[in-house]
């Protein structure tokens, strides 16, 4: 019984992914989807995307030959579209699987990549929690 409430809600949750995917795509602003709600994605200090761009940089160096590497505009989606973030940087190894029906976004990272800064973590601990894809 509650295997079938789990699924019902996480059809609910993807069902909802999709329609803040589309709002989205509309907004100038970047937003990360959780728990039914989206979240605004803050600008981050110059400090926090030098951090980002080094760790990426360094992964890229590593992995080019076997690997994909990509920044923090890549979107990824969790939980089947009920989940969408933006890591500051991951790898994909193996082809890249988009999810159906989009042009950009990811359904297979390898590796992801969340710089926390100092001070109050708010958003960056609830959308980059112990959750794997």
């Amino acid at each position: 019984m509650l295997a079938w409430l789990h699924d019902a809600c996480l059809r609910s949750l993807q069902a909802h992914g999709r329609r803040i995917l589309a709002w989205e795509r509309e907004q100038a602003d970047k937003h990360e989807f959780d728990a039914g709600e989206a979240f605004p994605v803050a600008g981050e200090s110059p400090g926090h995307h030098w951090i980002a761009g080094n760790i990426e940089s360094a992964l890229k160096r590593m992995l080019d030959d076997r690997c994909f590497t990509f920044t923090s505009d890549q979107r990824i989606t969790f939980d089947n579209g009920a989940r969408y973030v933006y890591p500051d940087a991951g790898v994909v190894c193996g082809q890249v699987k988009l999810q159906e029906g989009t042009t950009d976004v990811l359904v297979n990272p390898t590796i992801l990549v969340e710089v926390f800064s100092p001070g109050p973590v708010g958003t960056e601990a609830r959308t980059h929690r112990a959750t794997r894809p």
